[in-house]
């Protein structure tokens, strides 16, 4: 949408320009993924896309930012740009946010999941809490910084806390 109010913006001082926004305009994504994809190639897939979109978003706003002396050099007013500006980094700022959830998620399911089966409770023997807390810093390791805390904080709500325990001490040292 922000490209089309981009594009419609631009032509309407003239013809000077003609803008084709057909290549940035996609189709939503309507289709199923595959039931044979498994867990961790969707989890690659997900970070990748994360990663692409913020590189997207990083050259897109480069763009509108070295657009701005050419559009002025031909005469037109540039402050609407801030706007657009504004827009792009919001949606994409969400578009990278919903998959990074996502991917959250995911791994959460799968670490939740091996974390059952490995570690019954913290009465059960030394190897089994060792392989959970192995389990966790793993799952820690494969999210960034900031995201550690809430997933902690889902895993003690998920029965973990003893591993959480030890995983937050095991840090601190």
């Amino acid at each position: 949408m922000i490209v089309g109010e981009l594009g419609m913006w631009a032509e309407s001082f003239g013809d000077w320009a003609k803008v084709d926004v057909g290549s940035a305009i996609h189709p939503p994504a309507t289709s199923d993924l595959p039931a044979e994809s498994p867990a961790v190639q969707f989890e690659s897939d997900l970070r990748r896309a994360r990663e692409a979109l913020k590189a997207r978003r990083a050259d897109l706003l480069a763009t509108l930012a070295d657009s701005r002396e050419i559009l002025r050099a031909a005469g037109l007013p540039v402050d609407h740009l801030t706007a657009y500006r504004r827009v792009v980094r919001l949606w994409a700022g969400e578009a990278v946010d919903l998959v990074t959830e996502v991917h959250r998620l995911a791994l959460a399911d799968r670490y939740v999941r091996r974390l059952g089966a490995v570690s019954a409770g913290p009465d059960t023997d030394g190897g089994s809490k060792h392989s959970g807390a192995a389990l966790l810093r793993q799952w820690m390791r494969e999210l960034d910084e900031p995201d550690r805390d809430g997933e902690l904080a889902f895993a003690e709500a998920c029965g973990y806390g003893y591993l959480v325990a030890r995983y937050r001490s095991e840090a601190a040292s």
